[in-house]
């Protein structure tokens, strides 16, 4: 009789292994809609494709480029809106640097305020998405994405 099967029976213990399983999925898969539904995740989302996307970039980056994930998160979501402040590394085959993404969600849309990508060694950043001329600094106001 093999040793897992002792006391409790071959199908009792793959029942409630079965059972086991299909609760960490349920736990799993909560938390995983939950946080892609969140703003920082659609907001990294929606900037990686632009990135990848943008010939500037991919030029000066060199294809293929990759994204790391968030090293810096600010965000405040409500029902009717909310800001997303990230960054997060950016590389190619010819070089790297860093995006920052400031976004704000009206209704259920999420749009950029301004997407910018510092390549390291060059002091001028890359505007992907400019920021507004709204006199409004930044969505970010404090030293949150100083490196």
């Amino acid at each position: 009789m093999p040793l897992g099967c002792l006391g409790m029976g071959c199908l009792g213990l793959m029942v409630i292994l079965v059972v086991l399983g299909a609760i960490g999925r349920g736990i799993f898969s909560f938390v995983s809609d939950s946080f892609k539904s969140s703003g920082p995740y659609q907001t990294y989302e929606m900037a990686t494709e632009r990135i990848e996307s943008d010939p500037v970039l991919r030029e000066r980056l060199g294809e293929p480029i990759s994204t790391g994930w968030t090293d810096k998160v600010r965000y405040h979501e409500t029902v009717d809106g909310g800001k997303t402040c990230l960054s997060f590394s950016v590389s190619g085959s010819k070089d790297d640097g860093i995006a920052y993404v400031e976004a704000f969600r009206e209704n259920d849309a999420w749009e950029f305020r301004e997407l910018v990508v510092s390549i390291k060694g060059n002091s001028a950043l890359i505007e992907v998405v400019p920021p507004p001329d709204d006199g409004i600094e930044t969505l970010c106001p404090d030293e949150e994405f100083q490196d």
